[in-house]
């Protein structure tokens, strides 16, 4: 673990009856750095296997005569050849022996931005799949060596993907607001999730997603069919929780407010009356709509500290460390996990009394705040159907 701080040099100036010529860059020296969160259950299907591959980017920084923005567009100037890298694995490790070896094999994408000042939308990545599995008990390293002789190193341990909710569960909504009147809500605060602190974890961050379809229509009226429909969602940050030291086993708690949620949709989506917004999807064997989902980042030591050391100052001095794991280069070689509970209702209903509380649709449709986005329900029978 390395803090690298960064140094401004203000300038350098030599005088000689002989020339008046400036060297503004030393001699190139390239670095490496290396980017790569490993994730047990990358596939998310609640299990790690062969289907987990591991992403892992490998580039190195750059320096030439001139504008360097203009080496930056070309591919090249970040990128390695493959003749440049004698080995590339990962380790398995238990303590210092190695149980098991994963080579990385490069390939080929066309996903990366072209908004940027780097070369796109191909890119290199590198990957390995973990076809014994992988597991919290074992630490995991990267090793490149290079056909100069240098090598670069990164070590981490794994976030258990045993990942253990409380609340939510699977089925069971989330109760955000409450009817308090003719068609007036309440909201709840503070609403909960609840999660059982996972081996290796020290960093959490959590987000409750909502699924709706967005119909936009020539008119107001919705006559006629939508010009286009689209599947989409709203990702409502609740918050993040760095527990250090946390027991594995420990119940940890992260709370935030109904009312946060329904404004954070007021303040993100359109309003538009030539907009009609269908909430989730109507499940006809559970005979509710479904709408929610929770999801929680777990971040391990490594990766909890990059965070803590890249987020913005609110100080006067703005000037940060650069945080790096890497030996001989720059960059994170860290583990991460995401966990999820899906198919969360719209509407709960009493366990005991069987009576609906319908709150969250209210607070949906009918609050000052929502009302504008004209979101509907596909429940057939609902107060507010989708007609």
């Amino acid at each position: 673990m390395k803090y690298y701080f960064y140094i401004t040099v203000l300038a350098v100036m030599v005088l000689s009856a002989c020339s008046s010529d400036v060297e503004l860059n030393a001699p190139y020296k390239s670095t490496t750095i290396v980017f790569g969160l490993l994730n047990p259950d990358a596939n998310n299907d609640g299990e790690t296997t062969p289907l987990d591959t591991q992403w892992i980017k490998i580039n190195k920084t750059f320096l030439g005569e001139g504008d360097n923005l203009s080496y930056a567009a070309i591919r090249d100037s970040s990128e390695y050849d493959d003749e440049d890298i004698e080995t590339m694995v990962v380790y398995q490790m238990d303590e210092d022996e190695i149980i098991h070896e994963y080579p990385l094999h490069a390939i080929e994408v066309s996903n990366k931005s072209v908004d940027g000042i780097f070369y796109g939308p191909e890119q290199t990545l590198y990957y390995f799949i973990p076809d014994n599995g992988m597991s919290k008990e074992y630490e995991y390293q990267i090793y490149l060596k290079f056909t100069d002789g240098h090598e670069v190193t990164g070590r981490t341990n794994l976030i258990d993907n045993e990942f253990q909710w409380l609340v939510p569960q699977s089925g069971f909504p989330l109760v955000l607001a409450n009817i308090s009147g003719v068609n007036s809500v309440s909201y709840v605060d503070p609403v909960s999730f609840k999660w059982y602190a996972p081996e290796n974890a020290s960093l959490y961050s959590g987000t409750l997603r909502m699924y709706y379809t967005e119909e936009v229509y020539a008119s107001s009226d919705w006559t006629v069919a939508p010009i286009s429909s689209t599947e989409k969602w709203a990702d409502f940050p609740i918050g993040t929780i760095e527990q250090g030291e946390t027991q594995p086993g420990q119940i940890i708690t992260l709370g935030f407010s109904g009312r946060s949620f329904f404004d954070f949709l007021a303040n993100t989506i359109e309003a538009s009356p030539n907009i009609r917004r269908i909430i989730g999807h109507y499940d006809n064997l559970q005979s509710k709509t479904i709408c929610f989902e929770a999801i929680m980042t777990v971040a391990n030591e490594e990766l909890a500290t990059y965070v803590e050391v890249n987020t913005p100052s609110g100080s006067v001095v703005q000037e940060r460390p650069v945080y790096t794991n890497v030996n001989n280069g720059l960059g994170l070689f860290a583990s991460r996990s995401v966990s999820r509970v899906k198919n969360l209702p719209l509407i709960a209903v009493d366990g005991q009394l069987g009576i609906p509380n319908e709150g969250n649709l209210y607070a949906l449709v009918v609050a000052s705040n929502t009302s504008g986005l004209n979101f509907c329900d596909p429940n057939g029978t609902s107060d507010f159907p989708c007609e």
